[in-house]
């Protein structure tokens, strides 16, 4: 198609250049004609007859005929050809723009089917990955399942296995109960005592009365020294007749001391006045005495009192106190007109100690004995700077944390001292009965001294309520300590307030009955932990009051008939 289409071009070119050119070869003709002189000439041959110039133009004619009618008709083919090929160069620009378009649509909608296909990749990716996060919290939820099945299943075991302790620790005790009945019957029996209704005293049982400052108002200001001996012999005596085998004796009231001491001045309590010798050594008579008619001495000591609100007694001009108040020292809070040692302050601590200690090394006492009073408020203003000084040095505990805290540090400190000295003397507390006001008023931490070694060998709780109390009954109070000493198998003696016989109360309990100490005692001795009791005070049982004379005789009858 492509060479023939040439190949008329090329013909119509020439028959467009063939009209000019026959007047040219017609001119030329003549022209070689009027040269040679004949119309002929001999350039033609002899045999070709000679034409005219009109033949000749004729033989022209004969050569390009019909030449303007084959022009013509080229020219319209070439026209035609020449718009058949725009409109086929249109055509195929349309078709190539039309395929460039559908190659362009293919694009497009291969790159529509990529970007889905990624999106559906991507999807699958986050589907996979859900089902990834998803397995992974089933088996983390899984874990947690197994761990707590674990943890339920240690739980169990140690459940088990404290039953099984508790158990075996109610078979020994039931043992040794049985030992002890067996001991019992055995001293009955070789000392031929007839058993009376509640049997005779338990084996080891501590029998002991409180002898206060209050008692040394009496039994010692204004005595000699053969005055304050015989009434100690009095005191030792009567005690031990009446079948008690322990006094506890107040030893240091108030920051002071009832014998000759390093650390502090001579009590108020034996002359009347701070810091004045007496002229012996009442400590050694007490102890004498009290060996004399086989009574054990525990040294009863109050840590932190030095004088309270209200006090008239001077403080005399060499009692430490003054020096720490003078030098500035955290030994010493004065507040509301009372004065203290500082239990925060490690000096007042180090100090108490040292009193302890030379009780220890100069006297042949057999335990060391401290009361309820520990913190005398709890108001925050008492010790807020000391507190606030622990805060700004990093310190991380509430106020009545710490302040339980350092109660804690002088017991732990009193006790170390006391068995690094001598592991046989008993180190006991006389906390109050509610275990809320020890707590949160005293800040004395009691369950956990019961509980840890290290703080105590006894405790002496001063349960001093009635069987019928409304709020804090003595049977229960008595088993909630028994349970406490329990834990840390310590030994629980219950102290007993002889000084509310007689006395009407909102159960007129203790006006009613003559017998409540003795059930009281009776009660305690059934109870594990039990081991012994504590009568408050002296005067309260032998030397009572005369409105209550009458009930006190019976109840120390009662008592003695249990002893």
């Amino acid at each position: 198609m492509n060479a023939e289409r040439k190949k008329r071009k090329k013909r119509n070119k020439t028959y467009r250049k063939g009209r000019p050119m026959k007047k040219r070869i017609l001119s030329l003709a003549l022209a070689m004609m009027m040269l040679t002189g004949c119309a002929g000439g001999s350039v033609v041959k002899k045999t070709a007859p000679l034409m005219s110039p009109e033949e000749f133009e004729g033989s022209l004619e004969e050569i390009y005929p019909q030449e303007d009618d084959i022009f013509e008709e080229e020219a319209s083919d070439e026209e035609k050809e020449s718009e058949e090929d725009k409109l086929k160069e249109e055509q195929e620009k349309l078709e190539e723009q039309k395929r460039l378009e559908e190659e362009e649509k293919k694009l497009e909608e291969q790159k529509h089917l990529e970007e889905e296909q990624k999106k559906l990749e991507e999807q699958k990716r986050l589907e996979e990955e859900q089902k990834k996060l998803e397995e992974q919290k089933r088996l983390e939820e899984e874990q947690k399942k197994l761990e707590e099945q674990k943890r339920l299943e240690e739980e169990q075991k140690k459940l088990e296995e404290q039953k099984r302790l508790e158990e075996e620790a109610k078979k020994l005790e039931e043992q040794k109960r049985l030992e002890e009945e067996q001991k019992k019957q055995e001293e009955i029996q070789q000392n031929e005592i007839k058993d009376t209704i509640s049997g005779t005293s338990i084996n080891g049982e501590m029998k002991a009365v409180w002898v206060s400052y209050l008692e040394f108002l009496t039994l010692a200001q204004g005595q000699t020294e053969e005055g304050f001996t015989h009434n100690m012999e009095y005191l030792m005596s009567t005690s031990a007749n009446f079948g008690l085998n322990t006094v506890f004796v107040q030893v240091r009231p108030f920051g002071d001391a009832l014998y000759e001491s390093e650390y502090f001045p001579y009590s108020y309590c034996l002359t009347g006045t701070e810091g004045v010798d007496p002229g012996y050594d009442p400590l050694a008579i007490i102890i004498r005495e009290a060996k004399k008619y086989g009574l054990s001495v525990h040294a009863w000591i109050n840590p932190y009192r030095v004088r309270v609100p209200g006090s008239n007694k001077e403080i005399c001009s060499h009692n430490i106190v003054n020096s720490y108040i003078k030098s500035g020292s955290d030994a010493v809070i004065r507040y509301n007109g009372g004065t203290y040692y500082n239990p925060a302050s490690q000096n007042a601590r180090d100090l108490i100690v040292a009193g302890v200690m030379e009780i220890i090394e100069n006297y042949d006492v057999d335990g060391i004995h401290m009361d309820d009073y520990f913190y005398p408020t709890t108001d925050a203003a008492f010790d807020v700077k000391y507190y606030n000084s622990y805060v700004a040095n990093g310190g991380k505990l509430s106020h009545d944390a710490w302040r339980r805290k350092n109660v804690d540090t002088l017991l732990q400190q009193l006790y170390y001292s006391i068995k690094q000295a001598d592991s046989s003397i008993l180190f006991g507390v006389s906390p109050q009965a509610r275990m809320d006001i020890n707590y949160n008023a005293q800040y004395a931490d009691v369950a956990k001294w019961l509980s840890t070694d290290g703080y105590l060998d006894y405790v002496c709780p001063q349960i001093y309520f009635g069987f019928q109390h409304p709020t804090v009954p003595y049977e229960a109070t008595l088993k909630m300590w028994n349970d406490m000493a329990k834990k840390g198998n310590k030994k629980l003696y219950v102290g007993l307030a002889a000084y509310k016989c007689g006395v009407a109360d909102s159960t007129n309990e203790w006006v009613n009955h003559s017998d409540i100490l003795s059930r009281q005692v009776l009660s305690a001795r059934e109870y594990s932990q039990y081991g012994g009791f504590a009568i408050y005070r002296f005067d309260s049982i032998f030397r009572p009051e005369a409105s209550v004379k009458n009930y006190i005789a019976n109840e120390r009858k009662a008592l003695k008939a249990i002893m």
